[in-house]
């Protein structure tokens, strides 16, 4: 008896796995990342047909990272095939100095942030992913070799939320389907792929992982098995995280200054899972950091919080955290911690630390060049010496000086969490600030 052919992947089947997705249904402008491979290019054809059948736009994205001789051409090769299908392409080119080391996560944050910043400055707010059943297989059993947890077990989110409020959402359509589906599409739409040579490389742990398909196959762990299970953990995850977000909404007060109050009678209060969660989050929101700190060493802080010996203080994740009093902690950014101070320019943008968003808006230019760093002691005595009212807000000095400032030749320009700006300075220069987590602001100096 023959095996029967994998059946391609049926307009019908692939409008149920968008249906599945509400920010892509309300999207009126679609950004698909396309590598050439066999995953990407199927779902490219797929999102072409499903976004002219609902009249939304689509622009596929392939990267040239540069890390091969080749790749140029590969994307040339890329916008020439969706050329002729009329479907829009645009080639990002990962600029400067390449790494020696972890060079597979590095490429992937550097594709991901000229992704984002592509889809922001056109207006695409949704980015599709062409991550499929194997891909999340693999990813449950790297990260259950890593020790993880219920929310890493979850591995990859079909509808992840973004970053920022200029970043687009990352939606993958494709997670339970199975890649001999997508390669049976390409088939049916005779259209050729590329396949990079670094997928059959085994120094990489991913490629490792997938050599181990058939082996685990024969003891019942299929790609199938495997996502099903990420799936039943990606339940538990989500409710998790809604008693994540009820414990946080009663302890946790998030200053756009970039510095948290937390209630640390209520956050240990909950349970330890939920709690852990918590403290996870609040760690990443105050540092700007992209992944979670190691989990001994939450564990550890966790319970330092727990016995109440806090004492002096503590460090995690380019934070750090300190009684304010009997029954609430300050957790706030590490000096070492903090970016590099960033320059800006008049309607420019500019990201300082990981964490803020700087839209300069004004009418008048600023003579000389702009500065966004931290605060400082010298900022905080201006700004103190300027509006004394700030001066007494019950919250130490040392807090206040992780927060960002603009500063000119003058001295201190801005200081947007405490709305501050300088009395003397043009009524028509502003500036839009995001606190990258979540946290939005305006500030003019009419406004103060």
């Amino acid at each position: 008896m023959t095996s029967q052919s994998p059946r391609q992947v049926s307009a019908r089947a692939f409008d149920a796995l968008m249906e599945a997705l509400p920010p892509a249904l309300e999207a009126e402008h679609i950004a698909v990342a396309v590598s050439g491979g066999p995953d990407s290019m199927a779902l490219t054809l797929l999102l072409d047909a499903w976004t002219r059948k609902a009249g939304k736009r689509l622009t596929a994205l392939t990267v040239d990272h540069g890390l091969r001789p080749e790749s140029a051409a590969e994307a040339k090769t890329v916008k020439g095939w969706l050329a002729e299908r009329g479907i829009s392409h645009a080639t990002l080119t990962w600029q400067g100095e390449k790494p020696a080391s972890n060079v597979q996560a590095k490429a992937r944050d550097a594709r991901y942030a000229l992704m984002d910043a592509w889809c922001a400055a056109n207006g695409a707010s949704c980015l599709a992913l062409a991550h499929q059943l194997e891909d999340q297989a693999e990813t449950f059993l790297l990260r259950l070799g890593r020790g993880s947890g219920v929310h890493g077990l979850a591995a990859m989110e079909a509808c992840l939320k973004p970053a920022s409020a200029d970043a687009p959402w990352r939606i993958r359509p494709l997670l339970d389907v199975p890649k001999d589906k997508l390669k049976a599409t390409l088939g049916a739409y005779a259209q050729d792929w590329i396949e990079d040579p670094s997928n059959a490389q085994a120094k990489y742990s991913r490629v490792r992982v997938r050599a181990l398909k058939e082996p685990l196959a024969s003891l019942g762990l299929t790609p199938e098995r495997l996502a099903v299970t990420a799936r039943h953990m990606a339940r538990a995850r989500a409710f998790i995280d809604q008693e994540t977000d009820r414990v946080l909404s009663k302890s946790a007060e998030l200053s756009l200054a970039g510095y948290c109050s937390v209630d640390v009678r209520t956050l240990t209060g909950a349970h330890e899972e939920v709690g852990l969660r918590a403290l996870t989050r609040i760690l990443m929101a105050v540092s700007g950091a992209s992944y979670p700190p190691r989990f001994e060493r939450l564990e550890r802080l966790w319970s330092t919080l727990v016995s109440g010996g806090l004492g002096g203080g503590a460090t995690l994740l380019g934070c750090r955290i300190m009684p304010a009093s009997a029954d609430r902690i300050l957790v706030f950014r590490e000096r070492r911690a903090v970016g590099d101070p960033v320059g800006i320019a008049a309607g420019q943008s500019a990201i300082w630390d990981g964490r803020y968003q700087f839209q300069m808006e004004c009418i008048e230019r600023p003579k000389g060049r702009l500065t966004v760093d931290r605060l400082g002691r010298d900022g905080w005595k201006a700004l103190c010496g300027a509006a004394p009212e700030l001066a007494d807000q019950g919250v130490p000095d040392i807090v206040q000086h992780m927060s960002p400032a603009v500063w000119d030749a003058s001295g201190l320009l801005a200081a947007p969490a405490h709305r501050y700006f300088r009395p003397e300075s043009p009524e028509e220069t502003g500036f839009f600030i995001e606190y990258l987590p979540g946290t939005r602001d305006r500030v003019f100096a009419r406004d103060l």
